[in-house]
């Protein structure tokens, strides 16, 4: 029992490091989205989306989990101090990562010309979409956060996501006082998306250095590398991951060509107030699988099960609380992010936040029914419910607007919540 507690408290301590950058970030990301809209008008903030949007669906269509491959091959290997062994997993991870980056530009490139045409874009927001695609190289650094949660520096993540936000803050600040357009804004938004990638990769090798001599070229040098059945892990986690994904930026596409940058500059912000209110109890999920990976690795199910009964049940309480929250205070936070009023906005706030909490209520189950074994289940699911959301979301937003695009995105994630919560008494029967 006391390790459970163990566990339990370690979760709830990595969750809180985590929390503390997200406030920060948190409280950037208002005054930076609130003076965009003062800038550049929520037209050009609705552009802003969709591109940054088309950019992010190419590296999160592209991704390899190598973050999970790094902790679930390289977990015990770390805490037995085999050193020789781990570098080459992290070597492995590494390469997954540069497959992933450039096949995120090829498909961010693709994806601006085909979108731009179909949304009937202006040759000056192409020009912008398509030079913007090429940041999509380095959007992810899954292995750096491998590296961060298997060493357990949390705090890196937290310092490094304020400091940034802090950053994008200020420049965002620079453009409106001297009213820059909406090239300046993606400037700074492709900057960050830089910083991003150059810190998080240098603070990656200065860790493993501390443990061992590790130099960022050398996970180069064997590409064949690879123990059994490690692809089949990264393919069929890396499918379930990219399907969750890649859902939110193709909703925001599919929204922004029906309805228009204005309408999907709403959405965008509603769904970003409903994701703020509950991103500290989100928190929890990174912190969450290196412990399931090591109550695995010791074949501690009974633990297993009653850290995730905990969790589980402490997300439950959280989100009623959530859902008074959104009642009473999200029209405000809405109109001081948009600078205008909508007499909808209270419900668009709270059927996202549904949705939201849904979502939440995802967190134990899904690295649950990785470690358990069960990826293809989350694959073959987050097919299904990807199949239905689509369509869905495109029918209900021609004929309900805004209204229509909430309710299918909080219906997908309830679907999926049921459908994959439907496992949890086969996986506690262990």
């Amino acid at each position: 029992m006391s390790e459970q507690r163990s566990v339990f408290s370690s979760i709830l301590q990595n969750a809180g490091l985590l929390t503390a950058g997200k406030i920060i970030t948190a409280c950037c990301g208002f005054v930076y989205i609130a003076f965009t809209v003062r800038t550049i008008g929520l037209s050009d903030y609705g552009f802003l989306i969709l591109i940054h949007s088309l950019a992010l669906m190419g590296s999160r269509l592209s991704r390899l989990q190598s973050w999970r491959t790094l902790i679930h091959f390289g977990s015990n290997a770390f805490h037995e101090k085999q050193y020789t062994f781990l570098r080459k997993v992290v070597s492995f991870s590494i390469r997954l990562d540069v497959i992933s980056a450039f096949a995120a530009l090829l498909i961010s490139l693709m994806g601006a010309q085909i979108y731009t045409v179909f949304a009937h874009w202006p040759f000056k927001i192409w020009a912008l979409a398509t030079l913007y695609a090429c940041v999509s190289f380095l959007m992810y650094t899954g292995w750096c956060v491998g590296v961060f949660r298997l060493t357990r520096k949390f705090y890196i993540v937290t310092v490094k996501d304020s400091l940034l936000a802090l950053l994008q803050m200020i420049g965002v600040l620079i453009g409106y006082f001297f009213k820059l357009k909406l090239a300046y804004f993606l400037m700074v938004w492709a900057g960050i998306v830089i910083c991003d990638f150059v810190v998080s990769v240098t603070t990656a090798v200065v860790i493993l250095n501390t443990y061992f001599p590790f130099h960022f070229l050398h996970a180069f040098r064997n590409w064949k590398w690879a123990l059994p059945d490690m692809w089949k892990f990264t393919k069929n986690t890396s499918v379930s991951q990219t399907l969750y994904a890649i859902s939110n930026n193709i909703a925001m596409l599919i929204v922004g060509g029906i309805l228009g940058p204005a309408d999907v500059a709403v959405y965008r912000v509603c769904r970003q107030i409903a994701n703020g209110i509950v991103t500290p109890a989100q928190l929890t999920a990174p912190v969450i699988y290196p412990e399931l990976v090591k109550l695995r690795d010791d074949r501690d199910w009974d633990g297993l099960r009653k850290v995730i009964t905990q969790i589980f049940l402490s997300l439950i309480s959280i989100s009623a609380v959530l859902l008074l929250l959104s009642i009473f205070a999200g029209n405000h936070i809405f109109a001081y992010l948009v600078h205008t009023k909508s007499i909808h906005s209270t419900s668009y706030i709270l059927i996202m936040l549904s949705s939201a909490i849904f979502d939440l209520l995802m967190v134990p189950v899904e690295p649950l029914l990785m470690v358990s074994g069960y990826t293809k289940v989350l694959v073959r699911n987050r097919t299904v419910i990807i199949a239905i959301y689509f369509p869905l979301l495109y029918l209900m937003t021609v004929e309900f607007g805004l209204n229509g695009a909430c309710l299918s995105t909080a219906f997908s994630n309830l679907l999926a919540l049921i459908v994959c919560a439907a496992w949890l008494p086969r996986v506690f029967r262990k």
